[in-house]
């Protein structure tokens, strides 16, 4: 089963998920407020690699899907897609 499928349907505040393609992992934008991964109405989205329990917060839906699409913000997709030639 594909794991978005679980995510998106169990997790309040989940409103996107694929697996990335760089990296391998799965990452979700969730509504940190509403996920209550966050309470600051400036930063409400939050981008959230789901295998390395890393996540970074935006100001608006459209930046975090950006983010989503290349997790350098995850030290450890970073190792990954350094290890494939794809980063640094």
């Amino acid at each position: 089963m594909n794991p978005c499928t679980a995510i998106l349907a169990n997790n309040a505040g989940a409103v996107a998920c694929r697996r990335n393609r760089a990296s391998g992992t799965v990452i979700t934008i969730y509504n940190g407020i509403e996920a209550g991964m966050e309470n600051d109405p400036e930063i409400p989205w939050c981008t959230v690699c789901e295998d390395h329990s890393t996540l970074v917060c935006h100001s608006t839906l459209t930046l975090a899907r950006s983010h989503m699409a290349w997790p350098e913000w995850c030290e450890e997709c970073q190792e990954i897609m350094q290890a494939k030639g794809l980063f640094g």
